[in-house]
């Protein structure tokens, strides 16, 4: 597998972008007064969960495994840490919800239709970006360049 094109600083700063948009969202209540808002943020947040792992695999030596493994292991594989990165975002916000609350009136997670959608739309992220990551390293090793 060739020498993946994510770099450090794409990958903050994907993620510094999504870290604000949530805190403006929030301070501007843009998630209970735009209703694609959060479905937008976990999209985006799927996805940097999946090219973040893509990066994780091509630099950490302990996922060499997920070098050696065909296209659709690691794709199954991807989607679960996306997933474990959604549970625990998801864990967070019930948290925090029991914190403030009472204390800004902000309800991040409203009940369990919001919690699933948001898993959902977090393992849709991951998904594209899976398929972005996949079909670019696959050019590449076929000497295909962008």
């Amino acid at each position: 597998m060739p020498q993946s094109k994510i770099s450090p600083a794409f990958l903050l700063t994907f993620l510094v972008i999504i870290a604000i948009s949530q805190w403006i969202g929030i301070a501007e209540r843009w998630h209970t007064d735009i209703f694609w808002f959060t479905a937008t943020l976990h999209v985006l947040g799927g996805g940097w969960g999946a090219i973040f792992f893509a990066f994780l695999g091509e630099r950490i030596r302990g996922f060499s495994p997920l070098r050696s493994m065909d296209g659709f292991a690691r794709f199954i594989v991807t989607l679960g840490f996306v997933a474990l990165l959604g549970v625990l975002w998801e864990l967070f916000e019930f948290f925090l919800d029991r914190i403030s609350v009472s204390i800004t009136g902000i309800q991040m997670q409203p009940g369990l239709i919001d919690t699933m959608g948001d898993l959902a739309m977090d393992l849709a992220g991951a998904v594209v970006a899976f398929l972005f990551v996949f079909l670019c390293e696959r050019a590449a090793s076929r000497g295909i360049h962008s």
